[in-house]
């Protein structure tokens, strides 16, 4: 069962241990003139938050000319038993936005961002060590997720199942992101590969290899025009 429980007043946030977190700008167009939760003209954004339980936290951020007000906590959502490791925004064909959390256990949970309420809840659809999770706007109902040792698999969260499992990949994955209709998965080693992922086939249409070797890269990300590439490793950054 997935609960959400609204509004709480003169009550403190339960102590939690975080672990993942996601911004959501506010659409103004969503203001509810009788609405507690949102008739405030100071919305801003609402902040989703993962945490080591699998209870998942909204905030709602209020600011003024680029300055917080305040930060007030107005719904807990259930629907995973373990650490919630991954939040994305996600485009429904039927909510204006929406978004998806994954689980260590391979559990998702698609939230609508207006009303909070848990859409479709799949247990375990992916692996256990899931980590990170990238939805795919070329189809839907298709969304991605990577485990710790170095796996991508492929989900039809419509018919809840798995459609491709990719393996052997040369080193550990540090991060799953989309830009635009592609998928990008990058490595420890600094590599990056982009895919075109459909429910047919999977389709690898690029792979950057690290510049440098010893960097000690834990992270790549790639610009929106593909034409630079950020590495990150503990002590520096590196714009290529």
């Amino acid at each position: 069962l997935s609960v959400s429980f609204h509004c709480w007043e003169d009550q403190s946030c339960p102590l939690l241990e975080y672990t993942t977190y996601l911004s959501v700008l506010f659409d103004k167009k969503q203001q509810i003139p009788k609405s507690y939760v949102w008739s405030n003209s100071d919305i801003t954004s609402t902040l989703f938050a993962g945490t080591a339980s699998g209870t998942i936290v909204a905030y709602q951020i209020q600011s003024n000319d680029n300055k917080i007000i305040q930060v007030l906590p107005i719904c807990l959502i259930f629907g995973h038993n373990e650490k919630i490791t991954s939040l994305v925004n996600y485009l429904s064909l039927i909510h204006n936005s929406c978004i998806v959390s994954l689980s260590i256990d391979g559990s998702i949970s698609v939230i609508s961002v207006e009303d909070f309420s848990i859409i479709k809840n799949v247990q375990k659809l992916f692996s256990r060590s899931s980590m990170f999770l990238c939805a795919n706007d070329s189809n839907k109902s298709i969304l991605i997720a990577s485990q710790s040792y170095g796996t991508i698999e492929v989900a039809d969260i419509k018919e809840e199942t798995i459609l491709y499992r990719i393996s052997q990949f040369p080193s550990i994955i540090t991060g799953l992101y989309k830009i635009g209709l592609l998928n990008c998965v990058s490595f420890a080693n600094g590599c990056t590969s982009i895919f075109s992922v459909f429910k047919n086939t999977v389709v690898c249409n690029y792979c950057f290899d690290s510049v440098k070797n010893d960097l000690n890269i834990f992270e790549s990300v790639l610009s929106p025009n593909l034409d630079y590439i950020l590495y990150l490793s503990p002590n520096k950054w590196y714009l290529m």
